[in-house]
């Protein structure tokens, strides 16, 4: 039950909105307590929901994990995480503004197409970690 939990039913979403909203459930509560619900009383839910991504991926994966080993050696990286939360988090946007559901489609087609939001998501942020790195 725990790997169905954890990965087969967000992979099964109907949208990659919806994914994130099963996505870490640990991380995904922290969030909507502590930054999505105090930023959506003086924000509109999109710039809410969107800082929230951006929240997720710096205060919870690097700041604690990436960064603070880099400053530790002495030097700091781009904030790749974070990078890739901008990114997912305009994804998760775009889906919702497309109103994309795919909830008629067969479970292994949501799979394939979160996946792709994913890879793409990655893809993005490998492209953007070197043009950065580069320049």
């Amino acid at each position: 039950m725990f790997a169905f939990n954890w990965f087969a039913k967000p992979l099964c979403a109907s949208s990659f909105s919806i994914f994130w909203r099963y996505w870490n459930p640990v991380y995904g509560w922290l969030l909507l307590y502590y930054v999505y619900r105090p930023l959506r009383r003086y924000l509109a839910r999109p710039v809410a929901f969107y800082l929230t991504f951006l929240a997720s991926g710096f205060l919870l994966h690097d700041l604690p994990f990436s960064m603070s080993a880099d400053l530790y050696r002495g030097h700091l990286q781009v904030p790749a995480v974070t990078i890739l939360f901008a990114i997912f988090g305009a994804f998760a946007l775009v889906n919702e503004k497309l109103g994309i559901d795919l909830s008629g489609r067969p479970a292994w087609w949501r799979v394939l197409v979160n996946l792709c939001w994913l890879g793409t998501g990655y893809w993005l942020r490998n492209a953007l970690v070197t043009l950065i790195a580069h320049s």
